[in-house]
């Protein structure tokens, strides 16, 4: 017997094409209210409905009838790093494309057993004083990490079993979004368009968010601040390298710890190496060199690639033999979703 239509894929399916309502029940030929009940799953849904959705968002009817969940939504179950509040069509696209990766993964997942030379720990913030840095030295312990600068944040997730995926926001309001569901490994989705200094303090905060913030308080962002600044540069080992700040030593500095002069200035500031007011005169050099908005660019650093999706991936395809449309129905997804998603057209965006 086939599952019955699950009512979230379908606002999942809407959201994904960014449709309200409204312009799916016109394309539907029914009413926003037949809809919007439908939705609610309060009216059930006919096959020759059924039908005629899954033609008109282009998406398989097993698609449909998946038995899953949505998370942050309509809730606030995903963490994010934003930049400023960020329109809410925005947010229920990434929300919907963070969900619809989520859902792949699992299905992935079914068919590979993974093993991890680490796992994510969970710290209880009040057992540390409420204090992140000392989250941060926790878990910088539990996971034997040598001192200094971390040389590859996503490997070193990846090796706990961490996911990791790319795609474009479409904001630059919204740097990362992570998940920490029962039956997965913790999930992080970055936006394609940052830079790779930026990504790794984004990846380090939404990493804080996973390992401290099982229960939600008005402090999770500042505290996820904290925790990424002193998971990246602890410290004892960074404090003397800051006896002299220059926009020179800040560029120096930049290369050595994959960190940029932004985060790096905002680093001595609260270790308390540079007054506020060299602080202040500090961003304004920075300002009059153009490096609040493009840091100088032969100081890049690459980007680092994510690899366990993509392992995950080549599983399938070379040990299961799974082609293209197999994969789709795997995923209950279209074929062209699958290959711009997963399959080398996307490298930097798995």
């Amino acid at each position: 017997m086939e599952r019955p239509v699950n009512p979230l894929m379908i606002v999942l399916a809407r959201e994904l094409e960014e449709w309200t309502q409204g312009k799916l029940a016109k394309e539907l030929k029914i009413s926003q209210g037949k809809l919007s009940k439908i939705e609610a799953g309060i009216l059930p849904v006919p096959d020759d409905l059924l039908a005629r959705m899954a033609r008109v968002l282009d998406r398989p009817e097993s698609f449909f009838r998946q038995d899953e969940r949505l998370y942050g939504m309509d809730t606030s179950l995903l963490y994010h790093r934003r930049r400023e509040t960020a329109p809410a069509g925005a947010l229920r696209w990434i929300h919907a494309g963070a969900n619809i990766r989520r859902i792949h993964v699992r299905r992935f997942f079914d068919g590979a057993d993974i093993r991890s030379e680490r796992t994510f720990p969970v710290f209880d913030i009040d057992e540390f004083d409420e204090r992140p840095e000392k989250v941060a030295q926790a878990l910088r312990a539990s996971w034997a990490l040598p001192r200094g600068p971390i040389d590859n944040l996503i490997r070193v997730i990846e090796d706990a079993g961490g996911i990791v995926m790319r795609f474009d926001f479409r904001t630059r309001l919204i740097d990362g979004v992570s998940q920490r569901i029962p039956g997965l490994p913790p999930l992080f989705f970055l936006n394609s368009e940052m830079p790779s200094d930026r990504e790794r303090l984004t990846l380090a905060h939404e990493l804080g968010h996973i390992v401290m913030h099982r229960v939600l308080n008005p402090d999770v962002e500042e505290q996820a601040n904290r925790f990424a600044a002193s998971f990246l540069m602890p410290d004892e080992d960074i404090r003397h390298m800051f006896n002299m700040v220059t926009l020179a030593r800040l560029a120096s500095l930049k290369t050595h710890w994959k960190a940029s002069m932004g985060a790096l200035l905002v680093r001595a500031k609260d270790l308390g190496k540079v007054t506020d007011n060299q602080y202040q005169h500090m961003w304004k050099q920075m300002s009059i060199a153009g490096y609040r908005t493009r840091e100088p660019e032969h100081l890049d650093l690459p980007h680092e690639e994510p690899r366990l999706l993509h392992d995950l991936i080549e599983f399938h395809r070379k040990e299961l033999g799974y082609n293209a449309p197999q994969l789709a129905q795997l995923l209950h997804s279209n074929e062209q979703e699958v290959r711009t998603m997963y399959l080398g057209q996307h490298l930097r965006a798995v």
